[in-house]
This record gives C-alpha cells, sequence and structure tokens, in this order.
C-alpha cells in the first residue's frame, strides 16, 4: 500500500465538486437557490451550448459586500448556519457552504453583486480554484454569477456530458420546479439566445398551465389538507385521462425545496388507487410542509433527497388528500380530450372501490324480469356486441365498455363482502370437476387459503383432479367456474405484480364479468349501467382503464370538420 498522505485544497475541492456539481443542471440549481435565499423577485438564466460553454444567473436580490462574495466562494463559508444545532431550523436551500467553491474549482467563474445600500459593487473572478481577484465595479442591485468552461480541468467529466439538447433539458427542468415552488418570483430561461421559459404567472397551477397548455390544465384537480397543523399538503394533479409513461411530470416538493421521493410517487399512485391505469402518472406537483425538525435534508450532497421522521404518517396523509380530492370528481373523458392528448402522446387511466352486495354478477346478465332503475344513462344500443351506446346529458352520448364496466362492479361487490363479512360463497348443485395442468395444481395448492376467502371451495377427488363446491356469492356457477380456471391459468403463467389477496380480487373481476362479444338485451344494458353508478368510482374498472368516454355535439362537428 503506498504512503497516505493529505490532499491539497484543489484536489479535495475538484472530488467534492464531483458531488455537488453533476451536470451544468447542477451549478443552475445551485445559483437559483442562491438567488431565492437573496430575497430575489427576478431570476433570469442564460446558458450556451447546454450549459457547457456558458452560464449566467441574473437576479435582483440583496446582493453581497466585496467580503461576502470573497467569502462565497471559499468551501464551507455559509451565512445559513453556525452550528450543527441549526441543521434542524433550516428554512433556506443553501447552508454547506460547498456549492460556489465546488463550481469555481471546475470552471471560470465571475461575481457581480452589489447591496442596495452600497455606492459601488463588487467583481470577484477565480479560474479553477486559483486564487481569485476582486475589483469595483459599477452594476445594479442583486447578483450576476457567470460560469464558463465547465468542466475543462476535469476532462474526463466534460467527456461524459450529454448533447446540448440533452443538457438543455436538464437545465430546463430545473428552472421549472423553482417557478413551479415559487410563484411569487418570476422566471426566465435563455438558451443561445433564444428565450424557452418565461414565468409570470401569479400562481402554480397557471405556471403549471402554461407547461401543459390550456386544454390539459382543464382537467387539473387541485387539493389541499392540514393535518393537525402540522403537515400542510398542497397539490394539482390531472385527471385519469391526461397522464404520462413516466412520473418526470410529477413535481414533488418538501418545504417548497425540490426533491425526489419513492415515498411520495408511491403516496400519489395508492391515493389514486384503482383510478390510475398501471404504467400512467399524472401531472402536476405536490407540496409537503411541515416543520424543519420533522425532516433531514442533509442525506446527500445534492440536496434532493430527504428523510422524514415520520414517513408514515406523510404516506398516509398523501394518500387520503387525494384520495379525497378525486372521489366523486367526473372523470368521464371526453372523445375530443382523448384525441388532443395522444397528439402529444399521452392516453388515460383511473379512480377507486366501494360496493353493493344485493345483486349477483349473474343476475346483470340474465334476469330479465327485475325491472331495471332509473340509469343515470339511458341505453340506445349495442355495438359490437362489446360497447354501450347510451344517452348522455344536454347534446351528448357515452360509449361504456362493457367488460370494463362489468368489472368495477364486481370488483367493488367483493371488496364490500370481504369487508363486512357477508356470506362469500355459495354451493354448486353439481360440483364441478377440474382437470388441471401441474402448473395450474401448483397454482391451486399455493393460493387455496387465499382462493377460500374469496369464496371458492375446491376439494381435492383423486388422481390429481379436484372438484369445485363452492362459488362466490357475487360470481353465480357458470362465471364462478370460469373465472376460477381463467385465474388459475394466469397464476401458472404470470408473476406477481400486487400484493396476493389484491391481485386475486383483481384477477377473479376480470374473469368474472361480462366480457366483450356478449349480446345483452336493453333491460340488461339498464341494469349494468345503473349498478355502475352505485359504485365509489363508476369511470374505470380496476385496472385503470376507463369504462365511458363521452361525445358531444361539438366533438362531432370538429370531427366533421363543421367545427374547426
Amino acid at each position: 500500500m503506498g504512503k497516505i498522505r493529505v490532499l491539497d485544497p484543489q484536489t479535495v475541492n475538484e472530488i467534492a465538486a464531483g458531488e455537488v456539481i453533476e451536470r451544468p443542471a447542477s451549478v443552475v440549481k445551485e445559483l437559483i437557490e442562491n438567488s431565492i435565499d437573496a430575497g430575489a423577485l427576478n431570476v433570469r438564466v442564460r446558458i450556451e451550448e447546454g450549459g457547457a460553454r456558458r452560464i449566467e444567473v441574473i437576479d435582483d436580490g440583496e446582493g453581497m459586500s466585496r467580503e461576502d462574495a470573497l467569502l462565497a466562494i471559499r468551501r464551507h463559508a455559509t451565512s445559513k448556519l453556525t452550528t450543527i444545532s441549526d441543521l434542524n431550523r433550516l428554512s433556506t436551500y443553501g447552508f454547506r457552504g460547498e456549492a460556489l467553491a465546488s463550481i469555481v474549482s471546475v470552471s471560470r467563474v465571475t461575481i457581480r453583486t452589489r447591496r442596495k445600500e452600497e455606492p459601488v459593487g463588487s467583481q470577484v473572478v477565480s479560474e479553477f480554484g486559483a486564487e481569485p481577484s476582486v475589483s469595483d465595479i459599477g452594476a445594479p442591485p442583486g447578483t450576476t454569477v457567470i460560469v464558463e468552461g465547465l468542466f475543462a480541468n476535469v476532462p474526463a467529466r466534460r467527456k461524459h456530458l450529454s448533447s446540448d439538447k440533452a443538457e438543455t433539458a436538464h437545465v430546463q427542468d430545473v428552472v421549472v420546479r423553482y417557478a413551479i415552488a415559487h410563484p411569487e418570483i418570476s422566471f426566465d430561461l435563455e438558451s443561445d439566445g433564444r428565450e424557452l421559459l418565461s414565468f409570470r404567472g401569479p400562481d402554480r397551477v397557471s405556471r403549471l398551465a402554461e407547461l401543459i397548455g390550456p386544454r390539459a390544465a382543464k382537467r387539473v384537480v387541485e387539493f389541499s389538507k392540514s393535518i393537525n397543523d402540522e403537515i400542510e399538503i398542497i397539490g394539482a394533479l390531472t385527471k385519469i385521462d391526461v397522464t404520462r409513461s413516466s412520473p418526470s411530470s410529477i413535481y414533488l416538493f418538501v418545504n417548497k425545496r425540490p426533491v425526489s421521493s419513492p415515498l411520495l410517487l408511491s403516496a400519489i399512485a395508492d391515493g389514486y388507487g384503482t383510478r390510475l391505469m398501471r404504467g400512467r402518472y399524472p401531472i402536476g406537483y405536490l407540496m409537503i410542509e411541515l416543520s424543519p425538525e420533522e425532516i433531514d435534508v442533509n442525506v446527500h450532497p445534492t440536496k434532493r433527497e430527504v428523510r422524514f421522521s415520520n414517513p408514515e404518517k406523510i404516506r398516509e396523509s398523501i394518500v387520503h388528500a387525494i384520495d379525497e380530492a378525486f372521489r366523486g370528481t367526473e372523470m368521464t373523458p371526453s372523445l375530443g380530450d382523448l384525441m388532443e392528448y395522444t397528439k402529444v402522446g399521452e392516453i388515460p387511466a383511473d379512480i377507486e372501490p366501494a360496493v353493493d352486495m344485493r345483486r349477483t354478477q349473474s343476475e346483470i346478465v340474465v334476469d330479465e324480469k327485475e325491472e331495471a332503475p332509473s340509469p343515470p344513462l339511458i341505453p340506445l344500443f349495442q355495438l359490437f356486441n362489446t360497447y354501450i351506446v347510451a344517452q348522455g346529458s344536454g347534446d351528448s352520448i357515452v360509449i361504456l365498455d362493457q367488460h370494463a364496466a362489468a368489472e368495477r362492479i364486481t370488483y367493488e361487490r367483493i371488496l364490500e363482502s370481504l369487508k363486512e363479512g357477508a356470506r362469500i360463497s355459495q354451493r354448486l348443485l353439481s360440483p364441478v370437476i377440474l382437470e388441471l395442468t401441474s402448473a395450474e395444481r401448483s397454482a391451486l395448492e399455493e393460493n387455496m387459503e387465499h382462493l377460500g376467502s374469496l369464496g371458492f371451495e375446491v376439494e381435492e377427488f383423486g388422481g390429481g383432479s379436484y372438484r369445485l363446491v363452492g362459488v362466490p356469492v357475487v360470481l353465480g356457477a357458470e362465471q364462478g367456474e370460469r373465472a376460477l380456471r381463467s385465474v388459475l391459468d394466469d397464476l401458472s403463467k404470470a408473476s406477481r405484480r400486487r400484493p396476493l389477496g389484491e391481485e386475486l380480487i383483481w384477477k377473479v373481476a376480470c374473469h368474472g364479468s361480462i366480457r366483450a362479444n356478449e349480446p345483452l338485451t336493453k333491460h340488461q344494458m339498464s341494469v349494468l349501467i345503473s349498478d355502475l353508478f352505485k359504485t365509489s368510482n363508476p369511470y374505470t374498472c380496476e385496472h385503470g382503464r376507463p369504462t365511458m368516454i363521452s361525445l358531444s355535439r361539438g366533438d362531432f362537428e370538429r370531427l366533421f370538420k363543421r367545427r374547426l
């Protein structure tokens, strides 16, 4: 082993810079945070070649004195804390005193700053960690920081930067996050002389609308919830017909600090529940406000990760806030909206559960004598033996997917029967002999207890065969047998994607419901629609697929080019 040596300050700074400064967007983030901490009301960001060549951040904050400007580029020089106990009360972004020192060690930095009460400003210039020069300069109140030649002295790191376009996108993302967090501050972003972003909106929702467009913005649901004056949750998220394939457009904040948090993303998904289609994510923001003593932002050099002292309480609070916001919200997407969002590659998702055990699924399809309740939609006819075309309110028609609608009904009835402890199984007059493959037998044996809890009664019959003697009440005999066979087939082939009990409910609801290509009478369609609107979420099945879409007169006029 070689001799142990103490590293020189420049080497230490470059190593530390690798933790704090990953790319041009990291520089922009740190400089914007400094501007916000300085009380700026206007922040302008200019970049060239994705920020690799030049970054300039201009603010109208309180500025710095000559002494503070010189101290700012020294490592661990900060105005935000003096002792370790101050970490528990932080309300500012910066606190370590590392950012500017890290930036200076890997670039040429020019700082121009003036405090309002001082007649002249100061200019500090430092190249790649060298001793800085300082001079007087005429300047408006505030601070301008120019960063040039990022990573020029670290070729390996500069080589691993992405294309100018990709680095610019990262910078855009940073500016967007702080613009949403701070609607009281104006933000501008200019790239290679072209304006990319300009936020002047007076509130967060209007700024979100600037990003996603006015039509999508109409599908945003705002919500807020206070929990015992300890946790404040503020959010705005899109309905299920405006979603994306990744969570990159969900902006998360803790005490206005942009964060990355699997916990918060998981809580959002749980809040939507079965409203949201698997693999789809809403667009919007979620802000958590709580005492600084309840979080630790000193987890990672970039300060993007936080730890909560009571993560489960945070998660539950978010789930309840989102669930309440979307419960009962009109979720039926219009054809016009679907066409509009599909242009940018976005399509729908989902809502959640409650139940009504009074009628079995088989009765929905078979019972011709029962008087159908007055449904909120009037069925007109069946299309392709799969879709129900119904008269909606006003000048609109609604097209329902009969299988998705029946799934929602069955799913909620199963949940309700389990919740209420009602009789869940009905004995078959004639038991059904099940001849199963070895994989299906294994799936049955592994899941016998869970299947029994849902109402399936299965007995060994000898010779590798089994006998089905009872099925869930909500399914009836024919659909119960079909559902069990399909569930066993699925379980023998697929890996589990949900907790086992939940997955089985989901599969039973899917396989035990009316299917596509099943003809229905008008009476059966009426009963199906009526029962659907008795559920807690009539707008999606438990997969998150929409149960219906609406076509207005305006949609038809646009389709036929009568209205452009």
